[in-house]
């Protein structure tokens, strides 16, 4: 005998759900790519010198994304922020005071490729509409 009472768990109503919380996510994900990205340009604007605090609080925001990507199984987004978070992460790990042009490189080519497929995923949610 269960210790707990029998419940129905209509999943139907449970798949809806999921899909209506992921439609209102996507909504917002262009203000995310906005917020990420000009976070992204304050960082690279310096010269090459890094802001730490800057820094920290744009790994932050993307480390965020992996993970509301990866729970909306937006699995190819999350890789992507998550290689961008890892290349933050080692900025940060660095501290060399100095982003080397090489390094701004790398960020912008990984942003890039994260805002397409954000763009995309977008797309695909109004075409599903």
């Amino acid at each position: 005998m269960s210790l707990y009472p029998q419940q129905s768990l209509d999943l139907t109503a449970l798949e809806a759900e999921f899909v209506e919380l992921q439609a209102g996510f996507i909504q917002r994900l262009p203000e995310r790519e906005h917020k990420i990205a000009q976070m992204l340009n304050s960082l690279l604007a310096n010269s090459g010198q890094l802001d730490t605090a800057e820094l920290k609080l744009l790994h932050r925001e993307v480390h965020n994304l992996v993970g509301a990507t990866g729970s909306y199984q937006m699995n190819t987004i999350s890789q992507s922020a998550r290689v961008f978070e890892r290349l933050l992460w080692q900025l940060i790990s660095d501290a060399p005071g100095i982003i080397s042009v090489a390094a701004q490189q790398q960020l912008q080519l990984q942003s890039e490729v994260l805002f397409k497929l954000i763009q995309s995923e977008i797309s695909v949610s109004v075409a599903k509409r």
